[in-house]
C-alpha cells in the first residue's frame, strides 16, 4: 500500500482547520477567561516579567539595531556583549534560552515596542495553537480519521502542561510543536522517504533551546525503537541498519545546521555555575507524590516535580480500553509503561532533565502520547462491546473509589472529571442506539464533554489558585510600564557622564533584569544560565545567595568589593533604611512618581586599574574569608604566576569578637545541635562590635533538617518541651500526627534570617542538591557598619527542624585603609575608555611592569591587543580579566567574540551545503541514501493490529 501523505490544500484539509481554528478560538477564550475578567496579562511577575517578556523586548530592540545599522550603514554589526546583563555576559548564551533561536520571535521585529505586551500574549496562543495543529498533521500521517485527530488535538492542546504552563512559561510550550513533527519525519524515514523534513524539525528544535531539544531526542530515539519493532520487514537486519543510518544522517545534518548557536550554548552550558554541581535525590518520589498521581491524571490540583498532567475525557477511557486489547497495539502499550514509570522513577526524571534534579519538564512528551492513545481508539469507543463497557464501567468505579478512599487524595475536579468519563460511558452503551444511528451527532457530544472537562479544569485550576497564581501576573497593559518604572530607569538622571564606566547597588531590588531596558550598569542577575566564574567568587568568600546561585542581587553591601566591582551609586526607596559604608549624601529624585535616594561614593576603582602585586593561587585559598576580601585590595590573584614573579607580603586588620548564644524559648541544644520547636525560633548572639567598623557574622559547617512533629515528640531533648501537650492527645489526634509525620515533606530550602541593629539580610541553605540550589554550608554576613557599637544578632530559623553549626562566631573588619587602598590602585588606569559593538578600546601610560585589571567577568571570549600586538588575557581575582603589560604608553584594544560561535557557522555552513547537495536529483548523489529500495509500506493501523 502507498503511504499515505497528507496534503493540506485539499478541501477536507481546508475545513478541518476551520473547524479546528473555531474550537481553538473558544476554548481558549473560555480556558484563559480568568485572566480577561480579572484585567491581567499573561506576563507572570517572577520570571515572566523579569525574564520572557524583558527578552523579548530586549531581542526586539537588538535585533532591529542590527537591521538597521545594515540598512543605514551597510555593514553588518551584531552585540555580542553587554554590560547591563549583570557584570557583563554574552547576549546569544545568555538569552538564547528563552527567546534567541525561536523563530516565532521574529515576529517581534514588526511590532512598535508599545504592542509588545500584545505580541507576547499573542505568541502563547500562537504556540498552543501550532501545537494542536501540529499533532493533527502526525495523526493524518498516521491515517487517524478527521474526527479522531480533532478530538486528540484539542485533549493534546489543553492538557495540564498547557493551561498551567503557557502563560508562566511560554517557551515550554515549543517541544509541543516540534514532537509530532519530529515523529513525522521519523515515520518519512522509515517509510522510505525523503528526510527533508527530519533535517528541518530538528534544526529548529536545537535552535530553538537546547534544553528542550535534549528532551526532544530521547523522547524520538524511544519511538523510533518502538515503531520498528512493532513494524513488519522483509529482513529486519537490513532494514534497521537502513533505517537507522538514514535516521542518524538526517537527525546530525539537522543538529549540525544549528551549530552556529548550539556549540555555543553548550560550551556555556559546560561552564554554567551548576554544570559541575553533583545533584542527590532519593531513589523515590515522597509518598505523597505516588498518592496523588491518579488525581493529577485528571486535574491540576496538585503538582510537584513539574509533574503536570490532567487529561480530558475521554483519554483514561481510552487508556482502559487499551489494554483491553489483547495482542494489539503493542508499541501504544509498550511506549505507556515506559513513559509511566519514567514518570515515577527520580533517576528517569533526572536523565530527562540532563542528569541534573528529577524534573518532568518533558511531560509535553506524555500528554502526546495520552492525546494519540485517544485519537487512536476514538472510532472504537463507538462500537464497544458488551465486555469492554462492563470491563470500562468497572475501572472507572475502582479508580474513583482509590480516589475516594485514599486520604486527601482525591480532589474536586477530579471527581467531575470522573463523572464526565461515567457520562460518556453510559452515553456510548446506554445510548448506543443513536450512537448507530447518528455518529457523527454522537461524536460532536463527545466533544461538548470533551470541552466541558477543558474548561472545567481551567476554571477549577485558576480557582483554587486566585489569590496566590493570577495576582502574581502583571495587569493587562502595564508590562513595557512596569519595565520602564525601575530604579534602572532613573540612573540617567544621576549619570554626570554616560562615558563613565560605572555600576550601582540598590538595598531592594523589585524588578531584576531591568538594566536590559534601560542599559545601565548593575550587579544583579538573574538568568538560568550564569557565569560559573561569578559563582566560584562568591563562594570563596561565603557571599550568601538570597536564594538561587544564577539569581544574586547584591555583593553583600560590602565596601571592599563594592569598590573593586566598580560601584559608585548607591540607590534605596525608604531613606531611614541602613546605607553601605562608604556611601554618603542623599539626593531625592523623583521618577514618574516615586522618589528614590541616592547616594555616591569615590572610594571605587576605575574600569581597569593597575597592581604590580601577584597573589598565587595556592596562597589565596589558604586564607579565611575575611582574609581573602582584604587581599583582593592589595594584589591581583592570579591562576597562575609569570616566572620571577614574588608574591607580596599581605597585611589583615579583621579580629574576632568574643560573643555569647542564647537559645529563644522555642529552641532547645543539644551536642551543638539546636532544635527549633515551631517556626520562626530565634538564636541571639550577644557582643560588642567597634564602631566604624564592618561588623560580620560567620556560620560555619551548617546543616538543617526539618523535622515534623511526631518528631519533636520523640527527642529527648525536646520532651520536656512537649510533655503537657503529648499527653493531652487523643488517640485519634496521635493518629493525625502519624499521617501528618508520613506526609511532611522533606525540605530542602531554608531561608535564614539574621537580623543586627543595623540591618536585616536573609540567605537560603540547601540540605540537598536541587532545582535552584548551591553546595555551600560556610557564610559570611555583612551586619553593618556603624559608628554607635552593636551588641546583639538575632538569628530566625524558618521551620521546626534540627540546626547545626560547626561554629558561630563574630568578626569586625575596619574600613581604615580603603580610600588609600583605591588611591593607590587607581593612579595608573584605563583612560579614554570607548565602548562599541564587541569592542572597547582605550589608553594606558605605566612607570614601571604592572597588570592592568578589568571590571570584565572572565569570559573566553575576550582577546587582547596592546599596541595593535596581540596580547593575552589573563583570569584575575578568580571573576575578572587582567592584562600583563610592560612600563610605557600603551593603546589598548579588547575585542570580543561569542566563543564557539565562529565554529558553529563553519559547521553551519558544512552542513547547509551537504543538505543542499542532498536536495539534488536522485541520480546527481548518493542515490541509495535518498531511494533506497522499495520496502512495503503498512498503515500504521494494520502494523499494529498484526502485532
Amino acid at each position: 500500500m502507498k503511504p499515505f501523505t497528507f496534503r493540506l490544500h485539499t478541501a477536507g484539509r481546508r475545513f478541518y482547520f476551520l473547524c479546528y481554528t473555531l474550537a481553538f478560538l473558544l476554548l481558549s477564550a473560555a480556558v484563559f477567561s480568568p485572566f480577561i475578567l480579572s484585567g491581567k496579562s499573561f506576563i507572570w511577575k517572577p520570571d515572566g516579567l523579569t525574564q520572557h517578556f524583558t527578552s523579548l523586548v530586549y531581542f526586539r530592540n537588538w535585533a532591529v539595531s542590527i537591521v538597521r545599522t545594515l540598512l543605514t550603514e551597510h555593514r553588518l554589526s551584531i552585540p555580542l556583549w553587554d554590560f547591563s546583563i549583570g557584570y557583563g555576559s554574552d547576549i546569544l548564551t545568555t538569552l538564547h534560552y528563552y527567546v534567541i533561536g525561536d523563530p516565532l520571535n521574529l515576529l517581534s521585529l514588526l511590532t512598535p515596542v508599545r504592542f509588545l505586551e500584545g505580541l507576547y500574549a499573542f505568541l502563547v496562543l500562537l504556540r498552543l495553537y501550532l501545537a494542536g495543529a501540529a499533532f493533527s498533521c502526525y495523526c493524518f500521517r498516521m491515517k487517524r480519521e478527521g474526527m479522531a485527530a480533532f478530538a486528540g488535538s484539542l485533549i493534546y492542546t489543553f492538557c495540564g502542561y498547557g493551561i498551567a504552563l503557557a502563560p508562566v512559561h511560554p517557551y515550554f510550550i515549543n517541544p509541543m510543536i516540534y514532537l509530532p513533527l519530529l515523529l513525522i519525519g521519523v515515520e518519512r524515514v522509515l517509510h522510505k522517504e525523503k528526510g527533508n523534513l527530519l533535517i528541518a524539525v530538528t534544526a529548529l528544535a536545537s535552535l530553538s533551546n537546547f534544553y528542550f531539544f535534549y528532551m526532544l531526542a530521547i523522547l524520538t530515539v524511544i519511538y523510533f525503537i518502538l515503531r520498528f519493532c512493532t513494524m513488519e520487514h522483509e529482513n529486519w537486519k537490513k532494514d534497521l541498519g537502513s533505517s537507522l543510518g538514514r535516521t542518524l544522517f538526517f537527525s546530525l545534518t539537522g543538529t549540525a545546521l544549528s551549530a552556529v548557536l548550539l556549540l555555543p550554548m553548550l560550551l556555556q552550558f559546560l561552564s554554567d555555575s551548576r554544570s559541575d554541581t553533583s545533584l542527590t535525590y532519593s531513589p523515590l518520589y515522597r509518598p505523597d507524590y505516588y498518592e496523588h498521581i491518579l488525581d493529577q491524571f485528571l486535574s491540576l490540583s496538585y503538582s510537584s516535580s513539574w509533574t503536570n498532567l490532567c487529561f480530558a475525557a475521554p483519554a483514561l477511557l481510552c487508556v482502559f480500553l487499551l489494554f483491553l486489547k489483547r495482542k494489539r497495539l503493542k508499541a501504544l502499550k509498550a511506549g505507556f509503561l515506559i513513559l509511566t514509570a519514567t514518570l515515577l522513577l527520580p533517576a528517569a526524571g533526572s536523565f530527562l532533565n540532563g542528569f541534573s534534579y528529577p524534573a518532568n519538564r518533558w511531560c509535553f512528551g506524555y500528554s502526546f502520547l495520552i492525546a494519540f492513545i485517544t485519537a487512536y481508539l476514538w472510532p472504537e469507543l463507538f462500537s464497544l462491546s458488551k465486555k469492554e463497557a462492563f470491563c470500562l464501567a468497572f475501572l472507572l468505579l475502582v479508580y474513583g473509589a482509590l480516589l475516594f478512599l485514599l486520604p486527601n487524595i482525591g480532589s474536586v475536579q477530579a471527581f467531575f472529571a470522573l463523572f464526565l468519563l461515567l457520562l460518556t460511558l453510559f452515553f456510548l452503551t446506554a445510548l448506543s442506539p443513536y450512537v448507530k444511528k447518528h455518529p457523527r451527532g454522537a461524536k460532536l457530544c463527545l466533544f461538548l464533554l470533551i470541552s466541558i472537562n477543558i474548561c472545567a479544569n481551567s476554571l477549577f485550576y485558576y480557582r483554587n489558585n486566585v489569590e496566590s497564581h493570577l495576582s502574581r501576573f502583571v495587569d493587562r497593559g502595564e508590562g513595557f510600564a512596569v519595565l520602564e518604572h525601575s530604579a534602572s530607569g532613573m540612573v540617567s538622571l544621576f549619570l554626570k557622564d554616560p562615558s563613565e564606566f560605572c555600576r550601582y547597588a540598590q538595598d531592594i531590588v523589585p524588578l531584576r533584569n531591568d538594566t536590559l531596558i534601560q542599559k545601565a550598569n548593575s550587579i544583579h542577575y538573574y538568568w538560568s544560565l550564569s557565569n560559573g566564574a561569578v559563582t566560584r567568587f562568591f563562594n570563596e568568600l561565603a557571599l550568601p545567595f538570597e536564594e538561587r546561585s544564577f539569581k544574586y542581587d547584591s555583593l553583600d553591601n560590602r565596601a571592599q568589593l563594592h569598590a573593586l566591582a566598580g560601584v559608585r551609586w548607591y540607590i534605596q526607596y525608604d531613606p531611614n533604611k541602613y546605607l553601605p559604608y562608604p556611601f554618603d549624601g542623599l539626593n531625592v529624585y523623583d521618577y514618574q512618581g516615586d522618589l528614590y535616594y541616592v547616594s555616591e561614593t569615590s572610594d571605587y576603582l576605575p574600569f581597569g586599574y593597575t597592581c604590580s602585586n601577584l597573589i598565587p593561587r595556592e596562597t589565596y585559598n589558604a586564607l579565611t574569608y575575611l582574609e581573602r576580601q582584604q587581599a583582593l585590595l592589595q594584589g591581583v590573584v592570579c591562576e597562575t604566576l609569570p616566572d620571577g614573579a614574588k608574591a607580596p607580603a599581605l597585611t589583615f586588620q579583621d579580629q574576632p569578637l568574643p560573643a555569647s548564644i542564647t537559645c529563644g524559648s522555642d529552641i532547645c541544644e543539644e551536642n551543638g545541635t539546636y532544635y527549633c520547636m515551631k517556626e520562626g525560633a530565634q538564636l541571639t548572639i550577644s557582643f560588642e562590635s567597634v564602631p566604624g567598623c564592618e561588623t560580620y557574622l560567620l556560620l560555619e559547617g551548617m546543616e538543617a533538617h526539618s523535622l515534623s512533629q511526631l518528631d519533636l515528640y520523640t527527642l529527648d531533648a525536646a520532651a520536656p518541651y512537649f510533655e503537657e501537650e503529648l499527653a493531652s492527645l487523643t488517640a485519634r489526634e496521635l493518629r493525625q500526627k502519624k499521617k501528618d509525620h508520613r506526609n511532611t515533606p522533606n525540605i530542602s530550602r531554608f531561608p535564614i534570617t539574621c537580623t543586627s541593629e543595623a540591618l536585616e539580610t536573609t540567605f537560603c541553605y540547601y540540605n540537598q542538591l536541587t532545582e535552584s540550589s548551591y553546595d555551600r554550608s560556610d557564610f559570611l554576613l555583612n551586619m553593618g557598619c556603624t559608628q554607635e557599637s552593636q551588641h546583639t544578632i538575632t538569628i530566625t530559623f524558618p521551620y521546626r527542624g534540627a540546626y547545626t553549626f560547626q561554629g558561630i562566631s563574630i568578626h569586625s573588619l575596619p574600613l581604615d585603609s580603603l580610600t588609600q587602598q583605591i588611591a593607590a590602585l587607581s593612579q595608573e588606569h584605563l583612560e579614554n575608555v570607548t565602548f562599541t559593538d564587541n569592542q572597547i578600546t582605550g589608553a594606558i601610560t605605566l612607570s614601571g611592569p604592572s597588570v592592568l585589571c578589568l571590571s570584565i567577568p572572565h569570559s573566553k571570549g575576550w582577546t587582547a591587543q596592546v599596541d595593535e600586538t596581540p596580547a593575552p588575557l589573563l583570569q584575575s581575582n578568580t571573576m575578572y580579566l587582567s592584562l600583563p603589560l610592560e612600563a610605557g604608553t600603551h593603546t589598548i584594544r579588547l575585542h570580543y567574540t561569542t566563543p564557539g560561535l565562529k565554529p558553529g557557522l563553519l559547521i553551519t555552513a558544512l552542513a547547509l551545503t551537504l543538505w543542499l547537495l542532498y536536495l539534488l536529483p536522485d541520480k546527481t548523489i548518493h542515490p541509495r541514501l535518498r531511494t533506497p529500495k522499495k520496502a512495503p509500506h503498512t498503515s500504521t493501523h494494520q502494523q499494529t493490529n498484526t502485532k
